[in-house]
């Protein structure tokens, strides 16, 4: 993960692996699946969790031809 000034990054930017899943209505294992064949979107590690920064699921879904999710 990305360290800037000696903090992380902004985190009010990330959604958890489930809430990615929900947005885009598909399940969390298949979410999962896509990332363990290297097709998913872009995530990171705090600890045990895995986040991914709304704008890598955007930019995702662009590339994969769907609409893209807003922040809420």
């Amino acid at each position: 993960m990305q360290i800037m000034n000696g903090t992380h990054p902004d985190m009010t930017d990330c959604i958890s692996m489930q809430e990615a899943a929900r947005r885009i209505s598909i399940s969390k294992s298949t979410l999962e699946r896509l990332l363990a064949s290297g097709r998913g979107p872009e995530t990171f590690r705090v600890g045990r969790r895995r986040l991914i920064r709304i704008e890598h699921l955007n930019v995702w879904l662009k590339n994969q031809g769907a609409v893209m999710v807003g922040a809420a």
